[in-house]
Parts: C-alpha cells; sequence; structure tokens
C-alpha cells in the first residue's frame, strides 16, 4: 500500500497502533512525500486496515492511495517501523 498526502508522525503512529490491533504484520515506511506499507495477514483485516488508513487520523490528510496484492515472499513476525535516508519524522 501506498499512501499520498499531507502525512505526518500522527499517520504513523495510527498505522502501527492500527496493524497491532488488527494482528497483522509487516512493516511502514515514510518518505517525504508518500508512506509505503507492506502488510500481511487475513484478508479481512487487511481490508479493515486498509479502510482505517485510508481515513486516518485527523491531524493527517489522505489525498490518495494504491494498493497492490502480492504473493508474500517473506513471513513477518511482527508490524514495525523502517525509517528511510528521509524520515518524515522530526526528532
Amino acid at each position: 500500500m501506498e499512501f499520498f498526502g499531507r502525512l505526518g508522525p500522527a499517520f504513523l503512529d495510527f498505522a502501527i497502533a492500527r496493524a497491532h490491533r488488527l494482528d497483522l504484520k509487516g512493516w511502514v515506511t515514510p518518505f517525504e512525500n508518500r508512506i509505503l506499507i507492506t502488510v500481511q495477514g487475513p484478508e479481512a483485516m487487511v481490508g479493515a486496515f486498509e479502510m482505517a488508513c485510508c481515513i486516518g487520523p485527523d491531524e493527517d490528510e489522505v489525498q490518495d492511495w494504491t494498493c497492490t496484492d502480492t504473493e508474500p515472499n517473506h513471513a513477518f513476525e511482527a508490524f514495525e517501523l523502517r525509517e528511510t535516508e528521509d524520515p518524515i519524522r522530526k526528532e
């Protein structure tokens, strides 16, 4: 899944909390202009996660998103944040 818009730390925290609540596995990576999420779990829970994230927290605004189904090539043990060279979190 890729989410685009005015997205910041609140969106990351929201996505991580929602994934934990739905017992999903995978990761979220913030970039300057988008959030990339890889998620594994039961189809219904992944769908619920996608819908929750497309609404997002009040602090942020999701303007667009894409979702692509792929065959898993790795079994994740948890859901985690993976930072990048251009994180959106400000320390």
